[in-house]
């Protein structure tokens, strides 16, 4: 539908260009926009001066809207960052959903602008991604660099802590494992009955329609985008053709994004490591490790032994530790249970390099973790490992992988999730089972696979589909 008013505001937020029907009555500029509207609430209070849209937009987000009433009609204000200024646009109250392909531009335009901005921004898009294709929730895995494992990046909609009862999924488990194996989409409209969905919270809750949906490029899995619903009637059919033509452009923009924001927040380690500066590139690693994690300590042994550490941490001798067997393991996290843990919430995670674990990482929170929906932080793609001497020089001639494409650390909190195996749905469609949710990750590693489960049903493959993996072990 057309915008009944277009104005676009400076980064102060005063009047540039109005383009609006003449019943409201906007013709001034260089004015500030809550003069021009001058919008109140449901309640007759004023709301523009308090515009908590452009709120939203000078906190970080690239899109907000509000209800609104102008001059007695029954409006929605939806507002969106441009370039340095603001969009905002007047709509009737009762409209169709968001435009997917544009909400995509202007989340691109954004990150590209402000990649630090990744978290809010693509929780933002998931918001505006359930809003026009009419489901409760959409939740966003990221495949790990070495293409082992998914983890819930960001999420949106409501029971936040049901979809976050687990945090990790090997490839081949869940349905978004399932899905980032098989390179196809899958959903289910009765999910309540897939024993193999783990997330009990969620079928407790009601939730019956589950689509999952990969996101790749030529060269590999990016990750694995759901949506779910209560509704077990909820058209999967316009989901999946909503997702197939915004697939791409949104896998390209998270992997140009996240690229950007290894190669950045690498490049102070990278450059301590060339000076001969090990111990310091260890710090500097382990401070951003502990800093998006929010860890109260955090550590690191390498294969020799040696072991670097910050901030308070209780005693471990790390030498058992499954993690070198490339498992992920904590307490009081939705991960299997660390053997050392006492009782202590901590993750502990086998940090990889050129297909093996080079040293194993733990965060140590005095507090349980409160469930992330957090991206990969800026240090998520490094390199090489702290250590140096750990990880062998890669060959010349091969394709070189992306920052996101080497040892790649969790942060923090872990937990939603999902799993294993697939089947056929009742109540007409194919089913399989996912959920999961994610820690935030701080450092390089990856987590090696489970086995391959049983193939479930999928709905037919599009054209030009591929199933190259993004990075190999």
């Amino acid at each position: 539908m057309e915008a009944l008013a277009r104005i676009r505001l400076d980064g102060q937020g005063l009047v540039r260009e109005v383009e609006a029907e003449a019943s409201l009555g906007f013709r001034a500029a260089g004015v500030p926009c809550a003069h021009l509207v001058q919008g109140k609430d449901p309640f007759g209070r004023p709301l523009c001066a308090r515009c908590p849209a452009l709120r939203e937009l000078k906190r970080g987000a690239y899109r907000a809207s509000t209800p609104l009433v102008v001059n007695g009609r029954r409006l929605r204000c939806q507002a969106y960052r441009e370039g340095e200024g603001f969009l905002v646009e007047l709509y009737p109250e009762r409209t169709k959903g968001p435009d997917l392909l544009r909400e995509a531009s202007y989340l691109t335009q954004h990150l590209l602008r402000h990649p630090e901005a990744f978290a809010q921004g693509v929780q933002d898009f998931l918001r505006a991604l359930r809003e026009a294709l009419a489901m409760e929730a959409a939740e966003l895995f990221l495949a790990d660099p070495e293409g082992r494992h998914l983890f819930l990046t960001a999420y949106d909609g409501p029971h936040r802590e049901a979809f976050l009862e687990r945090p990790w999924f090997a490839l081949g488990e869940g349905y978004p494992g399932i899905v980032a194996l098989r390179r196809e989409p899958l959903f289910t409209h009765a999910l309540e009955q897939d024993p193999r969905y783990l997330r009990e919270r969620v079928k407790a809750l009601g939730y019956r329609t589950y689509v999952c949906f990969p996101l790749e490029l030529p060269h590999g899995l990016i990750g694995v985008l759901n949506l779910a619903s209560r509704d077990p009637e909820a058209d999967h059919g316009a989901v999946l053709e909503a997702l197939g033509h915004l697939g791409p452009l949104l896998a390209a923009t998270l992997y140009t994004v996240l690229t950007r924001l290894g190669e950045t927040g690498l490049e102070p380690l990278g450059t301590a490591l060339r000076r001969g500066q090990a111990t310091e590139a260890t710090e500097r690693f382990l401070a951003e490790v502990r800093r998006f994690s929010q860890a109260t300590g955090a550590r690191i042994v390498g294969r020799g032994g040696r072991r670097a550490e910050l901030g308070w941490l209780p005693p471990c001798g790390m030498r058992d530790c499954p993690a070198w067997r490339g498992q992920v393991v904590g307490l009081k996290t939705g991960l299997p249970d660390c053997p050392e843990a006492e009782g202590r919430p901590r993750i502990c995670l086998p940090l990889w390099a050129h297909g093996e674990v080079v040293a194993v990482g733990m965060l140590f929170h005095a507090r349980p973790p409160k469930p992330p929906t957090a991206p990969p932080p800026p240090c998520s793609g490094s390199p090489a490992s702290p250590f140096p001497s750990s990880s062998p020089r890669r060959r010349r001639g091969r394709r070189p992988r992306s920052s996101r494409s080497t040892p790649s650390g969790a942060s923090g909190c872990a937990t939603g999730g999902g799993s294993s195996a697939p089947g056929t749905s009742e109540g007409g469609g194919p089913t399989s089972s996912s959920s999961s949710s994610s820690p935030t990750r701080t450092g390089p590693s990856t987590w090696r696979s489970s086995p391959r489960p049983s193939s479930p049903s999928f709905p037919p493959s599009g054209p030009g589909r591929r199933s190259t993996p993004w990075s190999t072990g």
